[in-house]
């Protein structure tokens, strides 16, 4: 005959588990985790939401951009801090500066017009050096 030790054990008595209360004052403030998150409606939401002590939760507010960190010490007392999301933009990447070629062709070729009449000719060197 093998021991069974659940037939010593008292029966219908299951292991404590905690479950998150709502007073009654409370209901529909908070609802179910949705993807893991967990949704309060506004900070009445959160301050209604139970947690066991020494323990800390992350509550998303569903009406605004605001995450509620409530965390609780060892007597249970709890600790609400409030933190705001902004929307993160992409930047744009820089576009450099660059010139194309025939951009630049054209700026040696304006350069080149420039350098040409600001070089002395013959003629204008001989009527210098004829006075």
């Amino acid at each position: 005959m093998a021991y069974n030790p659940n037939l010593y054990m008292p029966q219908g008595i299951q292991s404590p588990t905690f479950q998150p209360t709502v007073p009654p004052w409370a209901q529909g403030a908070v609802a179910q985790p949705i993807n893991g998150l967990i949704s309060v409606t506004g900070i009445e939401g959160a301050k209604a939401y139970q947690i066991p002590p020494d323990s800390k939760v992350a509550l998303f507010d569903s009406n605004d951009d605001v995450m509620y960190v409530k965390s609780t010490d060892a007597g249970g007392y709890p600790t609400i801090r409030t933190f705001r999301f902004t929307p993160v933009e992409a930047e744009a990447a820089p576009t450099p500066d660059y010139v194309t070629r025939d951009e630049f062709r054209e700026l040696a070729d304006r350069i080149g017009s420039l350098e040409d009449a600001a070089r002395p000719t013959k003629a204008s060197k001989g009527a210098k050096g004829g006075k």
